[in-house]
């Protein structure tokens, strides 16, 4: 006798999506490091103001008005870049497990509420006929990103189960066995 199972995993468009996040960041990040550089040179007095590489720096900003207040500006989105691939990395590496798989009249899967907090998700097995409804939400990924998650409920928990590659079919497919 053959076992009907269906497993859904975390979305590759979710994970396309962070690694084009991250990759953005990196970029901004990469120039503010540069940018900073040059600026802790010019103002220590190390770059001369007529060099090329001071040509890059006073790209939009005249070699006179280059000052620390520019500088710290520059400073704070490195520091706004960093973090933000920090987030979103981290957000990213909790949501990476999420799973659910339907097997004969079991349902099983990883509830992860809030991938965008700093909480670990927990793996879950339950009755098909232990459902009571099921629904889709939107949950925080990292950010102001925002990702479909599959809603659970049963009589006395809820899961949720945020970016799966089909909410939608994963719904269904949940749905047909109540």
């Amino acid at each position: 006798m053959e076992e009907n199972r269906t497993r859904f995993r975390f979305s590759r468009f979710t994970k396309g999506l962070v690694i084009t996040t991250t990759t953005i960041y990196a970029l901004v990040l990469l120039v503010a490091v540069f940018e900073t550089v040059l600026g802790i040179l010019y103002l220590n007095g190390s770059l001369q103001a007529d060099s090329k590489l001071a040509g890059l720096l006073f790209t939009g900003v005249s070699s006179d008005g280059y000052s620390g207040f520019i500088l710290a500006i520059v400073i704070l989105v490195l520091i706004y870049c960093a973090m933000g691939i920090v987030m979103t990395v981290s957000s990213y590496m909790r949501a990476r497990p999420v799973y659910l798989t339907i097997e004969g009249d079991t349902v099983s899967g990883y509830d992860l509420p809030e991938p965008s907090k700093w909480k670990r998700g927990r793996n879950f097995s339950i009755a098909a006929s232990e459902i009571v409804s099921t629904g889709i939400s939107e949950v925080k990924l990292y950010g102001r990103t925002h990702t479909d998650a599959l809603v659970i409920n049963t009589a006395g928990a809820r899961f949720t189960i945020p970016a799966l590659d089909d909410v939608k079919e994963a719904r269904r497919a949940v749905e047909r066995l109540r």
